[in-house]
């Protein structure tokens, strides 16, 4: 299997096709391709202690786009079966997803979440699952359209990829570390930003390198806080399994 190139951007254009069972071999590989690259991947991960909290966001700018190089690292004071129920657990996928609403397709190991037919931006985003002994493992990636869905393809110049790997400390501890690559138009990063309230990346006249900065710092508080509600939502699900 072609490993996945270390220098950004290499992205493709991928549309699921809406044949049966080519549609369920697509979606498979497609999870298995960025499973099977996680190790190559994380070796760009720097080297910080397994009790340690870390994020770092990093920007370029070519031109009209703008390449992200997304890491995180948290220790979650969960099991490892709590935080994989997480991940598959229908509430997860509107953190997940950045939208409160969307519609969802099951098969196997794979999610396939959508926008509804009225949104006005329509994504599509591929997840798959993995479990080893002491580790779980979701990868991410985004589709640009869907064969099989009525909605329009999702925007042209946008790809993201991205892992989440858990690996167990202790019976009641893991470490997350999320690794992810995004690609996309700095137009579309800036309003964006504007949605979450963040106004410091539309800027004329500042040269690039400021922009860059500016991208890593939204990047770093959106990607932490990320991690932080997902992680919130287990106590909430928890309690809600109670009731």
């Amino acid at each position: 299997m072609a490993a996945i190139a270390d220098v950004q951007p290499i992205h493709y254009h991928v549309t699921l096709v809406s044949r049966g069972d080519a549609r369920l071999h697509a979606k498979q590989w497609l999870v298995e391709q960025l499973y099977y690259n996680t190790e190559r991947v994380f070796h760009t991960f720097p080297d910080v202690d397994a009790a340690d909290n870390f994020v770092n966001c990093s920007a370029k700018c070519a031109g009209p786009w703008l390449h992200m190089v997304e890491m995180c690292q948290a220790s979650w004071p969960n099991s490892l079966d709590e935080i994989k129920r997480l991940f598959l657990d229908p509430a997860s996928q509107k953190i997940i997803c950045i939208d409160e609403k969307l519609e969802m397709e099951r098969d196997g190991n794979t999610r396939l979440a959508h926008s509804p037919a009225d949104e006005q931006f329509p994504w599509y985003i591929l997840q798959g699952h993995f479990y080893d002994a002491d580790r779980f493992v979701a990868v991410f990636r985004h589709l640009n359209d869907d064969e099989a869905s009525d909605n329009p393809a999702s925007h042209p110049d946008y790809y993201e990829m991205k892992w989440v790997v858990v690996h167990r400390i202790s019976e009641s501890k893991c470490v997350v570390r999320m690794l992810g690559y995004r690609t996309m138009l700095l137009d579309g990063m800036i309003a964006f930003a504007k949605n979450f309230g963040n106004n410091r990346l539309d800027q004329t006249g500042v040269d690039v390198k400021t922009v860059e900065r500016e991208v890593a710092a939204f990047g770093n508080g959106f990607v932490w806080e990320y991690q932080k509600r997902m992680q919130a939502l287990i106590g909430q699900l928890e309690m809600l399994s109670m009731e």
